[in-house]
């Protein structure tokens, strides 16, 4: 039997071709660059390496006999949740919302754009009589 390599935290970069390296180096790039993307936001960030260990049991044993442990890791980062303004909609009766999209804190107010749209479409209306 080949002599194996003992599981430590300075190891795992040769397990599964650095897979697990990688991806947690991934993550903490993902959260540095959070970071930078929101630096006013000052809540923490994570980066989470996870070891799952299940013991194996040697079925044929007469007792309960770990004949191996079943390891898996799992990377992952949680950040706080990105979160727009608030906008004001007008609610309509079916349910629906509406806003409007050049001044979304104000779903009523009307724009100029407004007034060229509808004199657009009234000078349709007219070329059509």
């Amino acid at each position: 039997m080949a002599k194996g390599t003992k599981l430590t935290l300075e190891n795992l970069r040769l397990l599964d071709l650095g897979k697990a390296t990688a991806a947690f180096n991934a993550e903490v790039q993902y959260v540095v660059q959070d970071c930078i993307d929101r630096a006013g936001l000052v809540r923490p960030r994570e980066v989470i390496l996870k070891l799952h260990f299940v013991p194996e049991v040697d079925k044929n044993a007469s007792f309960a006999d770990c004949a191996g442990v079943a390891v898996q890791l799992q990377v992952g980062s949680k950040i706080p949740s990105r979160k727009s303004r608030v906008f004001t909609m007008k609610p309509h009766k079916d349910g629906s919302l509406e806003f409007n999209p050049d001044l979304p804190d104000d779903p009523e107010e009307r724009t100029v754009f407004d007034d060229m749209e509808r004199a657009e479409d009234q000078q349709g209306k007219d070329g059509d009589s």
